[in-house]
């Protein structure tokens, strides 16, 4: 018989169960922020991406800078990929900072047949333009898109009120106002007039004013245009004027031609003009009207555009324009609006809302729906107006400085989301949006207004320099001094301003910015600079036409009216393509209904001719062509009728007018000093360098000598970044350089770009799953299948000699491609490994994030106790992950806190002194095998 032991019984008393301290969770080493070019997105404001697709929704996919001066290959822009493969290696969050030139220009799209009315206020006539949005984003990013537009209209019956200054008062059932919101357009019909305003106000009318459940709605801004009479003469049409850029790229201007025309049917004007042959308007788009004997502003939009002719001498064609006129009529409004309120009569109104589409190639497009059109210096507060849409800047700003209104650009799942890619030009005053025709739906869009600069203008990039990257005022200041000069420059001003280029990092509008980032990254900065060719690329030409075969009726007296063939038609050039390879093909009418077959071939003899289009229009768009040389050729058929081929042309996508310069590393030598200083100015971050595609490993070596080279006095250009300085040493163990390059491929593209990205992407895998303290040296590069020639095959002698140079070379090895070393440029050996200078960047965010829990405590024993307890903790966790070299914790790592640092002097002064001093493990970097000989056995030992 076996006994049941007693049951456990606690003691009488208090006990207390304290839960065990949560443990220590280090600051984050794994987000890296690069600055770049890219062809959109927003300039000098950093965003923080957490994948490729977030980084394309607002940098784009690429950008094509200049002609190699060797090889005739587009050079690209190198930041993209570099993101791309910082992600692809295992990054999960980076900053991206775009940067470009002050002369950067964005692109402006006309709206089709849309006027603007502006004034700066009431008691101004209203000046016109035809209406525009803006790209969202300065550069080329843009290329490609089309604007389209829609209005809704709603007709509400309402009585006139009260009309005076400019402000009609209507009475409207409580009903209909409910869908009524401040900013929308009303238009009142009187005769042939249309007087358009917008709403300001909706309140409650006084009872017995106009019946019950009426609301008050008070329209402001009243502009009035007129239609012409139908079948009446006009007045003599003397010349037509496009929008367009001026010479600056900046401003909308009128470019007049002379034109002829007369009314027709219904108030219905043809014009006949000669344009130049690169600016062939648009149905939809609007262009003002100028009349002999008349002072009033008329403006049409263009309904039909049929090319006539082509000139050759003068590079001039000769089109067609249809539309409606519509003429500014502000006297005639008011008395009409006057008359209408005196007869009190109920009528019609219409309340209009526009829609907006814009879309590229086969992209999804983008559609904002039932947004105000009218506006003005006061904002309403709606957020529906389209005189309201944010540009990049202005979201991720706002979304810097915590504004809520900017949260929607992140989808439910914090993801970033694509936007909507124009945005409102800056205007002041009274605005309103006129529709001069119906648009009941989408026609098919407008492209950006032709710029008369080129495309790498256009995104700020025509010279390159090393102060792109950078803020100039800095780059003479040495690391020690670098973050109070930044300090100091930020805070010159009334208010705060953001730093531009790598010195972001000091401060700007993005606060996470300074505190997150730990890596740095410039993949431009081995481009070798471009300038312009001194007789630019031939983007089009026209060859002679190919020599006919003889008619089936040659010889003979009589002609068969049916099958003579018709005239050759003959292209006409359009703008040149666009940095996204869009362009249009035009050409002349040369029978009423004739069909036009084009053919596209890649040699001149049509030897493998692909019919791209077969129909009755006159234009064909080339969506998303890739760089290089195409022919083209069209033909007319009306029934057996067939005309010969035109001339062939020749046009060349990718050229871009510029060509690389030799190579010079100044620009290289300035931007990387600067980074150095700027890690090494922070002290927490490290460079990652890259080099020049074509170095070898001599002019590797060479480089990373001069780069080490310490300066004189005299040394140096004083508006250039100096050498590093022998009191800034230090500096050097914050950058680490790399070569050579990397190829990966997608798709049928091959990629070539600077390791920059990959290492980071290595670096920061490291510190979320093992730690920032361990090398990361001889890992396999993911997706990387080839490198540039220097590190396929590199011979003993050339490991050796980028090794002394401290250059960490990738190269292949049995596992992959990987990087054979990880050593930072310093002299000094105890801080030569990478995993050492990450470790202490580490402990430096520790020591600054712990120590400011100290900050107002007394200064005392106490204190000194508890900053001993607190910093042991954390060095004793850091100590068992493997951070710290010695068998034990005392040989590891120390907290001193004693009376040899904080003297009384020290402590009447108000100071508390804390030195870390820590053993941090270095790598294994080789191992030495022994074999020894053991009677008829070989034995292997290791030595160490």
């Amino acid at each position: 018989m076996t006994s049941t032991p007693p049951l456990a019984r606690r003691l009488p008393g208090v006990r207390f169960e304290l839960p065990p301290p949560p443990g220590e969770v280090l600051p984050r080493m794994d987000i890296a922020c690069f600055v770049g070019f890219a062809a959109s997105g927003p300039l000098h404001v950093a965003v923080a991406v957490e994948s490729l697709t977030e980084f394309e929704t607002v940098f784009g996919t690429g950008l094509a800078l200049a002609r190699d001066a060797r090889t005739l290959q587009p050079v690209h822009a190198l930041l993209h990929p570099c993101v791309r493969s910082f992600f692809s290696q295992g990054g999960r969050r980076c900053w991206v900072l775009r940067v470009a030139g002050n002369d950067a220009r964005t692109a402006l799209f006309p709206l089709p047949g849309l006027l603007l009315a502006q004034r700066e206020d009431s008691g101004v006539p209203w000046r016109y333009r035809p209406a525009t949005l803006a790209a969202r984003s300065p550069g080329s990013g843009a290329d490609g898109w089309l604007v389209a537009a829609r209005i809704q209209t709603v007709v509400l019956r309402a009585r006139p009120l009260a009309a005076a200054h400019g402000v009609l008062s209507l009475a409207l059932p409580a009903s209909a106002a409910r869908g009524v919101r401040l900013g929308d357009l009303l238009c009142v019909a009187l005769d042939n007039l249309r007087v358009h305003g917008r709403i300001a106000s909706v309140e409650p009318l006084e009872p017995g004013v106009a019946g019950p459940s009426m609301r008050r709605v008070v329209v402001r801004g009243l502009a009035t245009l007129r239609a012409a009479a139908s079948d009446s003469p006009g007045p003599f049409l003397t010349s037509l004027g496009l929008a367009g850029l001026d010479d600056a790229g900046r401003m909308l201007v009128m470019n007049e031609v002379d034109a002829d025309g007369e009314w027709l049917a219904h108030g219905r004007l043809t014009a006949r003009c000669r344009l130049p042959s690169l600016r062939l308007p648009e149905a939809g788009e609007v262009v003002a009207l100028r009349f002999s004997g008349i002072e009033v502003a008329a403006w049409m939009a263009l309904d039909e555009v049929e090319l006539i002719a082509a000139v050759a001498t003068d590079g001039h064609i000769e089109v067609e324009l249809t539309g409606h006129p519509r003429f500014a009529a502000p006297d005639e409004g008011r008395v009409a609006v006057a008359a209408w309120c005196a007869s009190g009569i109920e009528r019609g109104i219409r309340l209009a809302r526009l829609d907006l589409r814009v879309s590229r190639g086969q992209d999804t497009p983008f559609v904002l729906e039932e947004l105000g059109m009218g506006s003005d210096a006061q904002a309403l507060g709606t957020g529906t107006s389209a005189f309201d849409l944010p540009d990049d800047e202005q979201v991720f700003a706002a979304a810097h400085a915590g504004d809520s209104s900017a949260t929607a650009r992140r989808n439910a799942s914090g993801q970033l989301v694509s936007r909507f890619p124009l945005a409102s030009p800056p205007l002041a005053g009274e605005l309103l949006w006129l529709p001069l025709v119906e648009l009941p739906d989408f026609g098919p869009g407008l492209g950006a207004l032709t710029s008369p600069i080129s495309r790498l203008q256009r995104d700020g990039l025509a010279e390159f320099s090393w102060t792109l990257f950078a803020e100039p005022v800095l780059a003479t200041f040495s690391a020690d001094a670098l973050a109070d000069r930044a300090e100091a420059l930020r805070n010159s001003g009334r208010e705060p301003r953001a730093l531009r280029g790598m010195h972001a990092l000091f401060g700007g509008a993005a606060t996470a910015l300074v505190d997150e980032p730990t890596l740095l990254a410039v993949p431009d900065a081995v481009h070798p600079g471009w300038s312009p060719l001194p007789q630019p690329e031939t983007v089009w030409t026209e060859l002679a036409p190919p020599a006919e075969p003889p008619t089936s009726g040659a010889g003979s007296d009589f002609i068969d009216c049916d099958t003579e063939p018709l005239p050759a038609p003959r292209f006409v050039r359009g703008s040149d393509p666009d940095g996204e390879g869009n362009f249009t093909l035009y050409w002349t009418l040369t029978a009423e209904d004739a069909t036009h077959e084009l053919e596209e071939s890649a040699d001149a003899g049509f030897a493998a001719a692909t019919l791209v289009h077969r129909g009755p229009t006159q234009r064909y768009t080339v969506l998303g062509k890739q760089p290089g040389v195409s022919f083209y050729r069209v033909r007319a058929l009306l029934g057996a009728r067939v005309s010969p081929w035109s001339p062939t042309v020749r046009v060349h996508v990718g050229a871009s007018g510029y060509e690389t310069r030799p190579w010079q590393p100044d620009d290289l030598l300035a931007i990387h000093r600067l980074m150095l200083r700027t890690a090494a100015g922070r002290g927490d971050l490290l460079a990652v360098l890259g080099l020049p595609s074509h170095f070898d490993s001599d002019q590797a070596a060479a480089y990373a000598m001069t780069l080490r080279a310490t300066r004189t006095e005299l040394d140096g250009d004083a508006t250039r970044p100096p050498a590093i300085g022998v009191d800034e040493l230090r500096a050097l163990s914050h950058g680490a350089l790399h070569h050579p390059w990397l190829v990966i491929r997608r798709v049928d593209e091959v990629i070539t770009f600077p390791p920059d990205g990959a290492v980071c992407g290595q670096l920061a895998a490291s510190a979320l799953n093992r730690g920032a303290w361990l090398a990361v040296a001889n890992q396999p590069l993911r997706d990387v299948v080839a490198l540039g020639p220097l590190g396929m095959s590199p011979t003993l002698q050339q490991r050796q000699q980028l090794f002394d140079a401290q250059v960490n070379l990738l190269r292949s090895a049995p596992r992959g491609f990987v990087v054979g070393s990880a050593d930072t440029l310093t002299p000094d050996s105890p801080w030569r490994p990478v995993n050492v200078r990450r470790l202490m960047c580490l402990l430096r965010r520790l020591a600054l994030r712990r120590g400011a829990t100290y900050v107002f405590e007394p200064n005392g024993d106490t204190l000194r106790r508890t900053v001993e307890r607190g910093f042991e903790t954390v060095l004793d966790d850091l100590f068992r992950r493997g951070a710290f070299a010695g068998a034990q914790a005392e040989a590891a790592y120390r907290v001193v806190t004693g009376d040899e640092l904080n003297t009384p002097r020290r402590r009447d002064l108000g100071q508390f002194w804390i030195e870390l001093k820590v053993a941090p493990a270095l790598p294994m970097s080789f191992l030495t095998v022994r074999l020894a000989r053991s009677g008829e056995r070989l034995v292997s030992r290791e030595v160490h």
